[in-house]
């Protein structure tokens, strides 16, 4: 489920009561496929002061509604342009790394905010319907060189391997 949460003018997100209830009532339609939420806005903090400042109305009534639909398996998000998982609302939650720059990981400084060169991520969902699994991987997605460490049966395979690399 895709959910709406931009304010417009502001850098913040919200979920009013009317997209809530939207939400409420398409949950309960399904109550047992699994589901995934996505949003733009995390409706949690995430340490981040400055990006945490421009606020997420309606985060207390969404952490209140999703204990009710034990089908969401995740909340998706973005915004934050950094690789960020909690649990909201009895749920895994997590936001993706930025296709261009990261935040930078500062947790120290309250009024600073910058950006960092980090390489531009995404998140990959790999979905096992019959064991009822989900695995979430942050992928680097610039061009980095790819090392050979086993093919199939042998270890290492007198290939070069990168600097610092210590094997299984």
């Amino acid at each position: 489920i895709g959910l709406d949460t931009l304010v417009p003018g502001k850098p913040g997100g919200a979920l009013c009561l009317e997209r809530l209830a939207w939400l409420d009532a398409r949950l309960g339609e399904a109550p047992d496929r699994s589901t995934l939420i996505f949003m733009h806005h995390p409706p949690f903090r995430t340490g981040l002061a400055v990006m945490d400042g421009s606020g997420f109305e309606g985060a207390d009534a969404y952490a209140a509604l999703l204990p009710r639909h034990p089908q969401v398996r995740q909340v998706l998000c973005g915004h934050m342009h950094r690789p960020i998982t909690t649990v909201f609302g009895g749920t895994l939650a997590s936001v993706c790394p930025s296709t261009a720059q990261q935040i930078e990981l500062d947790l120290t400084q309250a009024e600073r905010l910058r950006v960092v060169m980090e390489p531009p991520g995404a998140a990959l969902l790999l979905w096992n319907e019959a064991r009822g699994e989900l695995v979430q991987h942050f992928s680097y997605v610039d061009e980095r060189p790819v090392y050979s460490v086993f093919d199939g049966k042998t270890w290492g395979n007198d290939a070069p391997l990168p600097p610092g690399f210590h094997g299984p």
